[in-house]
């Protein structure tokens, strides 16, 4: 049932064997209004740990085509238009923050990356998607999410 205000899906798909699915899944329990706040890394780097702990690419890609963006913005502009528009989301508002992430255990060191967050409201079924010609760009990546 599509009964939750809101959800949140937070630098979990990069390790999500189906990233396209679980986001298809988190947006179908929102109601038509809803927000979904959606924060991952970007460059995206998808990996998943298996059995054997061995790293290997998850069985789905959450971009479709796979794309190698030559900028924050540009991998952005592909999430938005190439992810959320498949499942009925409309980007109410979006930022890059400073995403800190220790990486191997084993290493004492941190990595600075940049994160996307972005606030989606769900449409009514059949409705919804990033405008035609959407893009991120550098000038607006500062958005404030209110």
């Amino acid at each position: 049932a599509r009964a939750a205000d809101r959800a949140s899906l937070s630098c979990v798909q990069h390790r999500c064997d189906a990233p396209r699915a679980l986001l298809r899944d988190a947006a179908a329990l929102l109601r038509p209004g809803g927000r979904l706040l959606l924060a991952l890394r970007l460059p995206l780097d998808c990996f998943v740990l298996g059995r054997s702990d061995r790293p290997r690419r998850p069985r789905e890609g959450l971009l479709q085509p796979a794309v190698a963006p030559a900028s924050w913005a540009e991998a952005a502009g592909a999430l938005v238009a190439g992810v959320t528009a498949r499942e009925g989301l409309t980007l109410e508002a979006f930022a890059q923050v400073p995403y800190l992430c220790q990486g191997d255990s084993s290493d004492a060191r941190f990595y600075a990356l940049d994160d996307f967050v972005g606030v989606f409201s769900v449409a009514s079924r059949g409705g919804g998607g990033v405008s035609p010609g959407g893009t991120v760009s550098a000038s607006t990546s500062k958005q404030s999410m209110t």
